[in-house]
């Protein structure tokens, strides 16, 4: 399992420059909620009646409860087993909500900022992503199946699939990232061992989670 962590991480540094900590978290800072009531409100819109974020929130149990409840991660993500709690995690590096199912030996979805301020171009460059696409499918065993940009999540938003075959297993990642002001988060889900989710279906999911991350911002 660590082997394929540390494939996948580097697509993940290849497409955002951005460490995933897909196996590993930071310093936790709060316990898992197994509740959380379903919200009745559609999931917000990029907020322009208040300033852009110039740094990333503190990634709290209640900031990830706040952001997406257990009901709705299950509404939104669909798991074969539900969605039971979320754990909240934090170091210097990174702020992640990992939402977890008992069944699942890897998180159904996770929420995962960046927490030093993002200070690269706005937007990267359609040919910067396009090459660092094309060194993550050069990388041995990692085929990446889907990459496309998506307007109207913060200031740029782009879809990743991919997935990696290695020591007789095989990985699937789905990456949805977004810059809004001087943060870059993403929301992202894996599977391992399983059939190819299907990439629009995975695309549709994950943005609606990252919707719901940008008025928190």
């Amino acid at each position: 399992m660590k082997s394929l962590c540390t494939a996948f991480t580097r697509i993940a540094l290849l497409i955002g420059t951005l460490t995933l900590a897909a196996c590993a978290g930071g310093t936790s800072t709060g316990g898992a909620s197994s509740g959380g009531a379903s919200s009745t409100a559609a999931p917000a819109a990029t907020a322009t009646s208040r300033p852009k974020p110039t740094s990333a929130p503190q990634v709290t149990q209640a900031f990830c409860e706040s952001v997406m409840s257990v009901a709705d991660a299950n509404q939104i993500m669909h798991p074969p087993a539900p969605i039971t709690a979320i754990h909240a995690q934090s170091n210097d590096a990174l702020g992640v909500c990992a939402y977890t199912s008992p069944q699942s030996p890897l998180p159904v979805v996770k929420v995962v900022i960046e927490q030093k301020p993002y200070t690269g171009p706005k937007p990267v460059p359609t040919s910067t992503i396009l090459q660092l696409a094309s060194e993550a499918a050069n990388e041995s065993h990692i085929t990446v199946t889907t990459l496309t940009p998506v307007s109207g999540v913060g200031d740029q938003a782009e879809f990743l699939a991919a997935h990696l075959s290695q020591d007789g297993q095989t990985f699937y990642a789905d990456a949805f990232y977004v810059i809004y002001g001087k943060v870059l988060f993403l929301c992202v889900d894996f599977h391992l061992n399983t059939t190819q989710p299907d990439d629009a279906t995975q695309q549709t999911a994950l943005q609606q989670c990252a919707e719901r991350v940008v008025p928190h911002l």
